[in-house]
């Protein structure tokens, strides 16, 4: 999300403590689909002060453009890691 001062001296108003606020999802792709979803409906993550880290309504995912949604990252991420299926996957018929 970002950064922000907690804490300030009074008198100079030099910070003195900054805080740093994240959204956490259980699984990459989870926060992609947030990441390329929320602004689809509307939905922000708040601010750093005051970050709003909450999901996707299952009955909602029937209002996205599914078109607009990017999973190259993730497509990605299955590929470095050598978990993007291949074209024969499954499909091991044997005589």
């Amino acid at each position: 999300m970002g950064s922000f001062c907690d804490s300030k001296d009074p008198i100079t108003g030099l910070c003195w403590i900054r805080k740093e606020s994240y959204c956490r999802y259980n699984s990459p792709l989870a926060r992609i689909l947030n990441e390329q979803i929320k602004p689809q409906l509307s939905m922000n993550f708040g601010t750093p002060q005051n970050p709003v880290c909450t999901g996707i309504k299952v009955s909602d995912l029937k209002k996205v453009d599914w078109s607009q949604v990017n999973l190259d990252e993730w497509l990605g991420i299955l590929a470095q890691t050598n978990h993007l299926p291949t074209a024969g996957c499954g499909n091991d018929a044997q005589s």
